[in-house]
């Protein structure tokens, strides 16, 4: 029980930690959408892609996803449930199986992997179809 609650605190203050690499869409001085892209040797991770209700279904986090993804040209994965697989795959991302990740992305993910097994939440691991090119120069604001 103790291992558990230490992860749940654990996955509620990493943003705490790691404020440096998310994106916030404002508006009227107000956030109204963030999201973080965390690249490491080999990869980068899409976390925590997150809109206020009352901004759903204007495109603000489709709009999000792609500067992050225009960020870098490394591969990107990211993992979401089941009702965001078609979102994810209209911008450009498809489905990865566990069994085809390589060792060091299945470190990466091994607590989605756990949480399936545990929870029964059947988490989609998800990678970007195409690299796409940097470009430094975009801001969101």
């Amino acid at each position: 029980f103790g291992l558990l609650l230490l992860y749940l605190l654990l996955i509620l203050t990493e943003p705490l930690f790691n404020w440096s690499k998310y994106w916030v869409m404002e508006w009227n001085q107000r956030p109204i959408a963030c999201a973080a892209l965390v690249c490491f040797g080999e990869f980068c991770v899409l976390y925590h892609l997150v809109v206020d209700p009352q901004w759903r279904r204007h495109a603000i986090a489709s709009h999000l996803v792609t500067q992050l993804t225009q960020q870098t040209n490394q591969p990107i994965y990211l993992a979401c449930k089941p009702n965001l697989v078609s979102f994810y795959q209209r911008l450009g991302f498809y489905p990865v199986q566990w069994k085809n990740l390589s060792p060091s992305l299945k470190a990466h993910f091994k607590d989605f992997h756990r949480d399936r097994k545990l929870s029964g939440m059947a988490w989609e691991i998800m990678r970007s179809s195409q690299n796409r090119s940097v470009s430094p120069h975009t801001t969101v604001k």
